[in-house]
């Protein structure tokens, strides 16, 4: 078995400060690429944070939407969970109305279940109504009436 020369002991030294400054370097970026962040939020739209309750009982199921107001063509629309809380990502800024049904829920898990008048079914009936702001608006709370 050789000693190392040297040479070698130079050559090794070198290889070591190269694989060194590649690590440094690697950190550098991975920190600077962490330092952006999330995304800033899209100000053209709105995520909507919240729960439905109908005569103070959470609503277990169902679909919820939420239109622009002004321009209808303008939604988003998501599903209920089962403790009544909905978040709904892209939803239009501003004055909204809120459409809630329950029907499609009677055939996919009828013990979830809950009847919702059909006033909250449609845009032109429900009385839901929502002003979101860019970013995320949460607490939003939709108290719905059986009579």
């Amino acid at each position: 078995m050789r000693l190392p020369t040297h040479a070698d002991v130079h050559f090794m030294t070198f290889v070591r400060k190269i694989n060194l400054q590649y690590w440094i370097v690697a950190v550098v970026v991975a920190s600077c690429l962490g330092c952006a962040g999330e995304k800033p939020a899209d100000p053209t739209s709105a995520i909507a944070i919240g729960s439905a309750t109908i005569d103070g009982n959470p609503i277990t199921g169902g679909m919820i939407t939420i239109l622009s107001a002004d321009n209808r063509s303008r939604r988003a629309s998501g599903v209920l969970r089962p403790d009544g809380t909905f978040r709904l990502a892209g939803s239009p800024i501003g004055a909204c109305r809120v459409v809630i049904d329950t029907t499609s829920i009677r055939v996919g898990d009828p013990s979830s279940y809950m009847p919702v008048p059909v006033k909250y079914h449609a845009p032109a009936t429900t009385d839901l109504a929502v002003d979101l702001q860019p970013g995320e608006n949460e607490g939003i709370e939709l108290r719905l009436k059986s009579k």
